[in-house]
């Protein structure tokens, strides 16, 4: 019977990430490209229920635009082939452990099995070109190695014990061919900077204080550079520190876990010699029932990484669970966060039932405007729902909503899309913004203003008893950005004496605003356009 018990995956999940480069997320070549090798749903057997599987799906995710896209390459069946144990016994390639070096759509796989046949583990290494979705294998035998990818195209590093023996080779192939370069020890914790045979290195062990390591030479000759308590702690649940390659040269990311189950990202722009932290966690526990954990890894463009937060769903029917993922884009060196895209991974996680990714929110005041556009998909949109804080504001047509009359808070908008053939959408972008509103100077209503027709198909006339005093008339859409305008002072054409007139009928359907400056005031009225 194909089974395995939860806390079985989740040691393998945690063991996943034990070291640099055996890691199961990795950028790409592009910025804004990133991949994972992760659990994509679980179902428990029928018979024994939870915590036993009977089916448990792996994906390669491949992710794009920094966060706002997810797409399965590639997925396998962890009991593929097998209906008793040993479960890894499959010509099926699992993804495991992920890596990349600079060739456009290449990665590669280490993983391992159980062979029945030769009654024993092996370890291989395989190789896509066409980002995960068919893979060659290049080798496969019963020694452990830790493979290393580079920032070149083709050039990869292996190390493997062999008795009392550390050998370094090194492949300029795609690990085609490899030679031997050397036989000296090595840091597990190591990642490929952006020279030939330089790597970087985390290790440590307390009391004592953990170190970066960095060699141009793959360890023949080597650095040592103390790093701060404040910014690497050391093995937590076993999960040491990690050191990851920045965008630019001497760049340098270190993770670690700390006592109170926070999560530290510490930077360094002069090859370890200082450093700084530009993210830092709120408390989560690895082994929470909830099954959270956090994930680190910076992109290809200089000062942007990402936060992926990882979090396994209950499903219950079939029962089992699924993996919602959040990725949260930064830049600027952690200054400033552009957004955050969760993506629900259900069993049925289709890409013909596209989701909003790309809502914007606009802080006006008291009130919040969000805009989005509409998803590229084969079926027609029948509603958007929009939601603040998972509460339902709105189900409604247009690509457009605002939020009106906060408190002064913290919120987070997203919004999902039902199409016409009933599938809803899987994947948003989570948007957060602060209230802070202190009231605007100046800002007071001019008794007597009229804004009319509204809604408007086309044509909004604004009127006041004084037209001496109007100075200026102005639409906006809900982004702020100015969609017409008229000057009164002018002498325009058929205006009436006690008012003006601003033709909008070349807007798209929506709601607008209308900043009406007097003299001693300025109002903003709400106006609809309406379908024509």
């Amino acid at each position: 019977m194909k089974r395995i018990i939860f806390w079985i995956f989740t040691l393998i999940v945690i063991n996943g990430f034990a070291h640099a480069q055996e890691r199961g997320e990795v950028r790409g070549t592009v910025p804004g490209e990133l991949y994972m090798a992760e659990y994509w749903y679980g179902i428990y057997n029928p018979n024994w229920g939870y915590p036993v599987f009977d089916t448990l799906i792996k994906a390669l995710y491949h992710i794009t635009d920094y966060g706002k896209k997810l797409t399965f390459p590639y997925c396998a069946d962890a009991f593929a082939h097998q209906d008793d144990y040993p479960y890894f016994d499959s010509t099926v390639v699992v993804p495991v452990i992920i890596m990349s070096d600079a060739t456009s759509g290449v990665i590669y796989n280490r993983s391992s099995r159980y062979s029945s046949t030769a009654n024993t583990w092996l370890h291989s290494l395989w190789v896509s070109f066409d980002h995960g979705k068919t893979w060659t294998l290049k080798e496969e035998d019963i020694y452990r190695k830790y493979y290393y990818t580079s920032y070149f195209e083709g050039l990869i590093y292996k190390a493997q014990n062999i008795g009392y023996d550390n050998i370094i080779l090194e492949s300029q192939n795609y690990g085609n061919n490899w030679q031997k370069i050397g036989e000296q020890g090595f840091i597990y914790n190591s990642e490929c900077g952006f020279n030939s045979r330089e790597l970087f290195g985390v290790t440590g062990s307390s009391p004592e204080p953990w170190k970066l390591y960095h060699t141009y030479n793959w360890y023949d000759t080597y650095t040592t550079i103390p790093i701060g308590e404040q910014y690497v702690f050391g093995s937590m649940w076993g999960i040491p520190p990690d050191v990851y390659r920045g965008a630019l040269p001497g760049e340098v990311y270190v993770s670690s876990w700390f006592p109170d189950y926070t999560f530290k990202i510490s930077f360094s722009a002069d090859t370890g010699h200082t450093y700084r932290v530009v993210y830092h966690s709120d408390s989560l526990h690895l082994f929470d029932w909830d099954r959270k954990f956090y994930l680190f890894m910076s992109d290809r463009a200089a000062g942007v990484f990402y936060i992926i937060y990882h979090e396994l769903v209950k499903m219950e029917e079939p029962e089992g669970h699924y993996a919602k993922i959040c990725i949260s884009h930064y830049s600027d060196y952690g200054e400033t966060l552009v957004g955050t895209y969760c993506h629900d991974l259900m069993m049925h996680y289709p890409e013909s039932c596209a989701g909003v990714l790309d809502m914007e929110a606009e802080v006006q005041g008291k009130n919040v405007a969000l805009r989005w556009n509409q998803p590229q998909a084969a079926q027609p949109v029948a509603a958007y729902y929009v939601y603040r804080d998972d509460t339902l504001l709105a189900v409604l047509q247009q690509t457009e909503y605002l939020d009106e009359d906060l408190p002064n808070g913290n919120y987070t908008y997203h919004v999902r899309v039902m199409y016409a053939d009933g599938c809803e959408s899987l994947s948003y972008n989570t948007v957060k913004v602060e209230i802070d509103f202190t009231g605007i100077g100046n800002v007071t209503d001019a008794g007597g203003i009229t804004v009319y027709p509204n809604p408007t198909k086309g044509e909004v006339f604004v009127g006041m008893p004084f037209m001496a005093s109007l100075q200026n008339v102005e639409v906006f859409d809900l982004m702020g950005r100015t969609v017409g305008a008229i000057n009164p002072l002018q002498k325009l054409e058929g205006c009436p004496k006690d008012g003006v007139v601003i033709n909008i009928s070349h807007l798209p359907t929506g709601l607008y605003f209308v900043r009406i400056q007097t003299e001693n005031s300025v109002v903003v009225r709400k106006v609809v356009m309406s379908e024509r």
